[in-house]
Order: structure tokens, then C-alpha cells, then sequence
């Protein structure tokens, strides 16, 4: 399995037309977290991480369609 450091991979993606999505989605993602308090609710609404979860979704699904079965995605937004 290939292993990339973290900041090489982020400047391949980012190159990359599908990067930017995920830029956009890292982006988004930022006032989903209340930073003076982070670990307190969000701030955001259920419909609004709904459509944030469908997006992300749609992005790691077309991920593991762009890689090669050399590469294994963990989606670790339940925890590792």
C-alpha cells in the first residue's frame, strides 16, 4: 500500500480538480465547530450536516473510484 506524508498528499489532491473539492469541503467544514468552544455542540443545524455528510459522502465514494486498488480509503468520521 502506497504511504504518502500528510502534506504531500493534501498538495497532490489540492492540484487536482477533485482536490479543490475537497478543499471546498475542508473549507465548509470550518463553522461546523464552535472554536472557543470546540468540543460543545455545533453550531450547525441537522439539515445543514445532513447536506455537509451527503457532500462528503459523494467525495470519498469518488475518491475511491479516481485511486487504484493499491490504495486503501478508511473513513474515520466514526473514529478509527
Amino acid at each position: 500500500m502506497p504511504t504518502v506524508p500528510p502534506a504531500s498528499w493534501n498538495d497532490c489532491l489540492s492540484a487536482r480538480p477533485r482536490g479543490r473539492s475537497w478543499a471546498r469541503l475542508c473549507e465548509w467544514y470550518q463553522p461546523s465547530i464552535e472554536w472557543e468552544y470546540p468540543s460543545g455542540p455545533s453550531p450547525w443545524t441537522e439539515e445543514q450536516w445532513a447536506l455537509f455528510r451527503q457532500q462528503a459522502d459523494a467525495a470519498l465514494e469518488a475518491l475511491h473510484r479516481e485511486l487504484s486498488d493499491g490504495w486503501i480509503v478508511e473513513d474515520r468520521r466514526d473514529g478509527p
